[in-house]
């Protein structure tokens, strides 16, 4: 985004904000990725998130997000969105590190499950599955080229498992640490520009991917969580599952989710030059996980 449309955002900030003077408000850019510029934004004793858009932008999904969020509580309340930016609430929630992912999945789990039981209750205007909107979307970059895998083969076998007896919901997709707030006695979903109709198990598959990560260091335990698995599992679905084929279903999407994420970062470095996360590097990472 160029100079003057950032002006122009601003501009649109302060009038919808009533904030008499910029000068008055602090400003720190939060990150800058594919989908969005995260810009916090205080102003008295208020402080705001300025979401603006980039790159690659689903207008579906900003759509249902901004639905959702005047549905659901546990999703910030967007205050204003057009087709360039959004701004929303923030959210001051308790700040946990990337090695205490499994003390807060065990401890949280059981309000997480709640979300999104609701969450995945939820409608959406389209119908596509994202699984394969993210596959068609980051097959092709100039760096996954350089791996000389064979892209479509592979992603067809490991998909070539699912069936209609895999269930469909409206999914967030990237439920990680990060994506989880907890402020007070509230639990908030955040980060939703990935969400969209997909298969409940790749839900649960993808968020036990990423506990096995360690963002810090771009390593991940191989093993470990097995129990946490269950436990979740069997507080979502109930104790009459077939826990063990469900399992089993799961490890098959795990691979999915990895395999989707490789494609994901090296489609970054197409666009973007980040130096506070190593595109290249998560994608080995995550290529790594899925030959594993």
């Amino acid at each position: 985004m160029n100079y003057n449309s950032l002006i122009k955002i601003f501009i649109l900030t302060k009038k919808i904000l009533n904030i008499e003077n910029l000068c008055d408000t602090k400003i720190c850019v939060l990150s800058e990725g594919l989908t969005n510029k995260v810009i916090k934004l205080s102003y008295n004793t208020e402080t705001y998130i300025i979401k603006i858009f980039n790159k690659i932008h689903d207008s579906n999904i900003r759509l249902n997000e901004l639905f959702i969020s005047k549905k659901c509580d546990f999703i910030p309340n967007i205050i204003y969105q057009n087709s360039d930016f959004r701004i929303e609430k923030f959210i001051n929630s308790i700040k946990y590190n990337d090695c205490e992912k499994l003390v807060f999945f065990n401890f949280h789990y059981k309000n997480l499950m709640t979300i999104l039981k609701l969450f995945h209750s939820q409608k959406t205007f389209y119908n596509d599955i994202v699984l394969y909107k993210f596959y068609n979307q980051w097959k092709d970059s100039h760096e996954i080229k350089k791996l000389c895998l064979n892209i479509p083969h592979t992603f067809n076998k490991i998909t070539k498992f699912i069936n209609d007896s895999h269930q469909i919901v409206y999914c967030h997709n990237d439920v990680i640490l990060n994506n989880i707030l907890v402020s007070k006695n509230m639990m908030y979903l955040i980060d939703l520009e990935y969400s969209g109709n997909n298969y409940l198990l790749y839900e649960f598959a993808n968020m036990f991917n990423e506990i096995l990560i360690d963002y810090d260091n771009y390593s991940y335990r191989k093993s470990g969580i097995e129990w946490l698995k269950e436990i979740i599992l069997i507080d979502y679905f109930g104790d009459n599952i077939d826990i063990k084929q469900i399992l089993i279903d799961i490890t098959k999407f795990q691979k999915i989710s990895n395999f989707l994420w490789t494609l994901w970062s090296f489609k970054q470095l197409d666009y973007i030059n980040d130096n506070d996360f190593d595109y290249a590097r998560y994608g080995h990472l995550r290529l790594e996980m899925f030959n594993n």
